[in-house]
């Protein structure tokens, strides 16, 4: 995307918003697998009239790519346990080792989908699966090689690779609380009503504590689950009972901080089998109200008129969640955002590029601003390589030495110390300041001459 339509903020959403379209196709792909085509196409509508999904894959994080990669991964898991072709062992394993490189969460697919597979070898007669042993090495070698880059980082740098997954299930960063085993089971209560009451609190992947399932989708995502596990030995159905949870043990190990769970994003990966869960209890409903309506005849036609207010109950109340979703993500969820998601970098950017033929121009980042990428992604005259960031201002270093032109410093608007410096070292200067729309001042630009 960069390479078409070049690195800017623009196309960094527009690239996260085509996998979250590409998404689509690989979940009906899956549901199709799973329990045929009226489920594969469910479980595509349910996930397009998503806003967890609409969100997460319009933020421009790598997170969005999670979805797409574990759909891909158990679809192909799902096709080798019925057919033992090495071939889709071999694509499960490519699938789960392109995923570690999306998003850190994915680093519990490479045990969860072997735990799958070694659950499906040792009650493969059971459970119908054709799973020879020649298939799970494939799967470990291609899921292997395709893993190998990170795996060499993580090796030469294991510190920093682990570091942040660390700091949230170990006492790394925070101590973790004296009682661990009452922690756990309170990240698993908030994980789990996540669907239903409490979503994440984070203002940038949820509208904060809003629930991340609309209503009817959360009565027919409990019924998917029933349905599963009534029927889990049909067409593998379940591996989703297993990998839900799975994908969603990322957000409950944050034992150090607990006020962290539900998340959002590192829950993300249970998206496709949460759409498939749900498809399949609204595939299931509308069955039941077919067989029922052709079952019961003309002699009820009261049972028939309910069958009829059940179906287009379920119908209206799908297309009135659908509908929500979009003030909910550009009103509700644009509210929440810092000064109602006007762009603190793209301000700076605009400024620096005002100001980038007349002299050096600096960028105070410290302890307020930090995200230096967000600010160069935007850049329209700045070169990219532009580093002048500065994390304290010292004298004798620039901008306070004695080297002859005009600066430009930018702080935020709490700098007062920052600003009595430079007024003290500056004979000429003027101060100007850049504004949000309801008035405030969003940033200072200090430029001084010698």
């Amino acid at each position: 995307m960069a390479a078409l339509a070049g690195l800017s903020h623009v196309s960094i959403k527009v690239a996260s918003a085509l996998i979250g379209v590409l998404t689509l196709p690989a979940v009906y792909w899956l549901g199709r697998e799973l329990h045929g085509r009226w489920t594969g196409a469910l479980a595509a509508l349910l996930l397009g009239i998503s806003h967890w999904h609409v969100i997460l894959t319009r933020v421009g994080y790598r997170a969005s790519l999670m979805p797409l990669l574990a759909a891909l991964a158990w679809l192909f898991l799902v096709r080798g346990l019925k057919r033992g072709r090495s071939h889709d062992y071999a694509l499960c394993g490519l699938w789960v080792g392109l995923g570690l490189q999306s998003y850190n969460a994915f680093m519990v697919a490479p045990p969860l989908f072997a735990g799958l597979l070694l659950i499906a070898r040792a009650a493969r007669r059971r459970l119908g699966a054709v799973v020879p042993w020649r298939a799970l090495l494939l799967w470990a070698a291609m899921a292997f090689l395709a893993a190998l880059p990170l795996a060499r980082y993580a090796s030469e740098a294991p510190e920093s690779y682990l570091y942040r997954a660390a700091t949230r299930a170990t006492g790394l960063e925070q101590a973790l609380p004296g009682d661990l085993a009452a922690t756990l089971a309170g990240n698993v209560a908030r994980a789990a009503a996540m669907f239903h009451q409490t979503g994440d609190v984070v203002y940038l992947s949820n509208v904060p504590h809003y629930r991340e399932l609309g209503f009817v989708t959360g009565v027919l995502f409990v019924l998917g689950i029933g349905h599963a596990v009534a029927n889990g030995q049909r067409n593998q159905l379940w591996t989703a009972l297993l990998l839900l949870p799975g994908m969603v043990l990322p957000s409950i190990m944050a034992l150090a901080f607990p006020q962290e769970v539900p998340s959002a994003v590192r829950s993300i990966g249970a998206l496709p089998a949460v759409a498939v869960l749900a498809a399949l209890g609204l595939s299931r409903a509308l069955t039941w109200c077919a067989e029922a309506w052709r079952g019961w005849g003309g002699r009820r036609l009261a049972a028939r008129g309910g069958l009829a207010l059940v179906a287009l109950a379920l119908v209206g109340g799908l297309t009135i969640e659908a509908y929500s979703v979009y003030p909910l993500y550009f009103q509700r969820y644009v509210w929440h955002q810092p000064n109602h998601n006007e762009s603190i970098s793209l301000k700076l950017a605009q400024a620096l590029d005002d100001f980038c033929d007349d002299g050096q121009a600096y960028l105070l980042i410290w302890p307020h601003w930090y995200d230096g990428n967000a600010v160069r992604a935007q850049f329209r005259r700045m070169p990219r390589e532009w580093d002048n960031e500065l994390w304290a201002l010292e004298p004798g270093r620039p901008p306070l030495d004695d080297a002859p032109g005009r600066v430009l410093v930018i702080m935020h608007p709490d700098e007062t110390e920052a600003l009595a410096l430079l007024r003290a070292h500056y004979e000429r200067y003027v101060v100007l300041e850049d504004h949000w729309e309801d008035g405030s001042v969003a940033l200072r630009m200090f430029i001084g001459e010698q």
